[in-house]
């Protein structure tokens, strides 16, 4: 059970190697840790305006979200696991992430405001184009001598893809500086940017040229399964052959750790099943 799972159970996590795929998702395909490099930018600026406003408390559950993901990797698993009831009953660290895009989208939201209605008050709204163009001159660098460095083709694809929408976001704040009027244009164009990246870094579960549904595979399955007499339950443990959770689109009672959420047959059979 939950309550009896030890620590090493619950600290599974990224590793910390994993971390810089906050900026280069592609490298070893953790695409789950990345808002894309635009975005990231964003919430950097967003993050650095509104530490005296409330939405500052996302600033540190981004900050906390981040190691969190690393499960046991950091001490900070390590005294939440034994200080906050509850912490220990959960395991696969790595679902904080979410914790950290989500704050992070916040703070990008703050920043594109900054970025609309302050550029002729604010030094580092203003200086933000040439922070852009740097990120983008360092990351087209990084992609030409990568051959000669020993980059990963997935690698030197991600710090190709940076520089391209750092060079976009760029040009996007140029135009914001020399073109005043643009500014209510200038969200739409960043948040096109943003959508733009992460499509990319996604294109190949997005175009992929196999079928990402399994019902239609897994039809006669389903259909065999009702047949059984009730009550009965589905374990998939291989996501090739029985993905996690599809039990609820088939209609067949599943059990599994991925979902909070259950069919209330499942959970009738397993107080069945405890009590007999």
């Amino acid at each position: 059970s939950r309550a009896d799972m030890n620590y090493l159970e619950a600290a599974h996590g990224y590793l910390l190697s994993a971390l810089p795929e906050v900026l280069v998702p592609l490298w070893h395909d953790e695409k789950a840790l990345s808002i894309g490099i635009a975005a990231l930018l964003l919430a950097v600026l967003g993050a650095i305006r509104a530490r005296r406003e409330p939405i500052a408390y996302w600033i540190v559950v981004a900050l906390l979200a981040l190691p969190l993901s690393t499960g046991g990797a950091t001490p900070l698993f390590w005294l939440l696991y034994h200080t906050v009831p509850g912490w220990n009953l959960f395991r696969d660290q790595e679902r904080v992430i979410v914790l950290f895009s989500f704050s992070a989208a916040l703070l990008a939201g703050r920043g594109v405001a900054e970025l609309e209605r302050r550029w002729r008050e604010s030094r580092l709204v203003r200086a933000w184009p040439i922070v852009t163009a740097a990120g983008a001159v360092v990351n087209a660098l990084l992609f030409a001598v990568g051959p000669a460095i020993g980059e990963s083709a997935d690698l030197r694809a991600n710090v190709g893809l940076n520089a391209l929408i750092l060079t976009g976001v760029a040009m996007v704040l140029w135009l914001r500086q020399y073109r005043p009027r643009i500014g209510p244009a200038l969200g739409a164009a960043l948040v096109l940017l943003v959508l733009a990246e992460t499509f990319f870094i996604d294109l190949g579960n997005n175009l992929g040229p196999a079928q990402p549904d399994p019902r239609p595979r897994l039809a006669a399955t389903a259909q065999f399964m009702r047949q059984l007499p009730e009550p009965f339950r589905v374990r998939g443990i291989d996501e090739n052959v029985f993905p996690s959770n599809y039990g609820t689109l088939l209609g067949t009672p599943t059990i599994g750790g991925d979902t909070p959420f259950t069919l209330q047959r499942m959970n009738e059979m397993l107080d069945r099943k405890s009590v007999v």
